[in-house]
């Protein structure tokens, strides 16, 4: 039966009516009370629409949107139409917990059903037709589930449509939508959404923590530095309710260490992080803040070794994978790279640290081109003459086997001597071998009438702080590193 089904659901509604009810409950809107009389009814008359209806209403003011679905009590069409839509906005937020919490495709399942259901009616407001407030309701909440799922034109075109035809459009929603545009590499808008919300809610973590990121990629990283400095020192460091530290103080002052590595003010990020590691060597952001130092100091060992650690306290953090992939990208090792970017991929390959390690890759695996060139120009005449140019060029192929690459090299030069010219032309096809700390390579070359010649080079860089290099030719340049 429906009400045997509901009620194991619904003992909290019971419980309160041991309490005492008030004389007209309906009345008063405790719904709760109201709920657990209709269902005493109902045990006793299942026929009785009235009960079936009033436990409806009361179930629905109590938030319990399946429950009463459930109950198949007689309504009008704005009430199926609000309770559908209820429905789906449930289903949309039970869908953001899902993406922010689980793992793995199935994390969007629950959003990609409630976009399925609003699906039509986005398709006809696009097309023209004017939505009833009901209507509009079901857009607003789409707009976050495209938000979400990171369907982020789709968020940006559907926003944008309503606000031409002047919809009214809640604080939050603009939240969400500022990260669609933040995604889609227009920050500008984003930093104007974000900045709206942080007006109206000058507490919102997540819009605070948004408009940094937002004035970073519109590269106006001192007023993200200011901002999040200003939002850091507002935020209390411990829960004055219980007395712990406040985890979201936490995260602000780590960004707030951050943001001057992005700033290249690498000296000043060095004295407020390693301190903050010190205090708190197991916690995975300030870890992750003191790898992101080592690696742009261009240190990857000391980075990789502590983005390894980091990943012992936070095992599913896709960002950390990707982290670690491009990290082990820079030092050569290559199987272990394509390892980490796999789990990467895996945990939340729409992640935007993923999406970066990815195209890191991508460049990787294609072509490159390597072009270095001078000029020089004198007053007086000297063996080096009294102008010169220089090009050296390599052509690299896409990594063979991983570990190989085959390259042509040329070098051309020109110098004038008081109105004489030389010209220096060698040309050459080569092979390169990379893993780990070691690069070689190996050229044989010839122009300009001269015979031909070989050369060779290896590096070597045991650790972050050395490199040796050794090098041979018998006629031109030895590739460069």
């Amino acid at each position: 039966m429906i009400v045997g089904r509901l009620l194991p659901s619904l003992l909290l509604a019971a419980s309160l009516q041991v309490h005492g009810a008030p004389a007209d409950p309906e009345a008063e809107g405790d719904w709760a009370v109201v709920l657990g009389q209709q269902l005493e009814i109902l045990q006793r008359q299942p026929d009785d629409s009235r009960a079936r209806h009033v436990a409806w209403r009361a179930a629905m003011g109590l938030g319990l949107f399946a429950q009463a679905a459930a109950l198949a009590a007689p309504l009008d069409e704005a009430e199926r139409r609000a309770m559908e839509g209820d429905l789906i906005a449930q289903e949309i937020r039970y869908g953001i917990i899902d993406a922010n919490t689980l793992r793995g495709p199935d994390r969007f399942a629950r959003l990609d059903a409630a976009l399925v259901a609003s699906d039509a009616l986005a398709g006809e407001f696009l097309g023209g037709s004017t939505p009833d407030a009901e209507a509009q309701r079901r857009l607003t909440d789409r707009v976050s589930a495209l938000s979400t799922r990171r369907r982020a034109a789709d968020a940006v075109a559907l926003y944008e449509a309503m606000g031409a035809r002047g919809l009214a459009i809640p604080t939050w929603t603009k939240r969400d939508v500022a990260g669609s545009y933040l995604q889609l590499r227009q920050p500008k808008p984003a930093v104007a959404l974000y900045s709206e919300v942080v007006a109206a809610s000058p507490d919102d973590f997540e819009a605070n923590l948004g408009r940094f990121y937002a004035l970073i990629e519109a590269e106006e990283l001192d007023a993200a530095t200011a901002h999040i400095d200003a939002y850091a020192a507002r935020l209390p460091e411990r829960r004055h309710r219980y007395g712990r530290y406040n985890g979201e103080r936490l995260s602000a002052d780590v960004t707030a260490d951050q943001v001057r590595i992005y700033a290249d003010r690498l000296e000043e990020a060095r004295q407020r992080i390693l301190p903050r590691l010190k205090q708190i060597p197991y916690n995975s952001e300030a870890r992750s803040a003191a790898a992101s130092l080592a690696l742009s100091r261009g240190w990857p060992h000391l980075g990789e070794q502590m983005l390894r650690r980091v990943l012992g306290s936070d095992p599913d953090n896709p960002g950390v994978h990707a982290d670690l992939a491009e990290a082990r990208l820079t030092l050569q090792d290559w199987p272990a790279a394509r390892a980490s970017l796999a789990e990467a991929q895996r945990l939340d390959a729409e992640h935007v640290g993923v999406r970066r390690a990815t195209q890191s890759f991508a460049l990787h695996d294609r072509h490159e081109l390597y072009v270095d060139s001078g000029f020089g120009k004198g007053a007086n005449s000297s063996f080096l003459g009294n102008q010169d140019w220089h090009i050296d060029s390599y052509l690299y192929s896409r990594p063979l086997a991983e570990n190989w690459r085959i390259f042509a090299h040329n070098y051309t030069s020109r110098a004038d001597f008081d109105g004489a010219t030389t010209t220096w032309s060698r040309t050459g096809l080569g092979v390169e071998w990379r893993r780990l700390d070691w690069r070689l390579a190996g050229e044989a070359n010839g122009g300009d009438g001269v015979k031909a010649g070989l050369s060779g080079a290896a590096r070597w860089k045991p650790g972050d702080h050395w490199t040796l290099y050794a090098s041979g030719e018998t006629v031109t340049l030895v590739p460069e590193f």
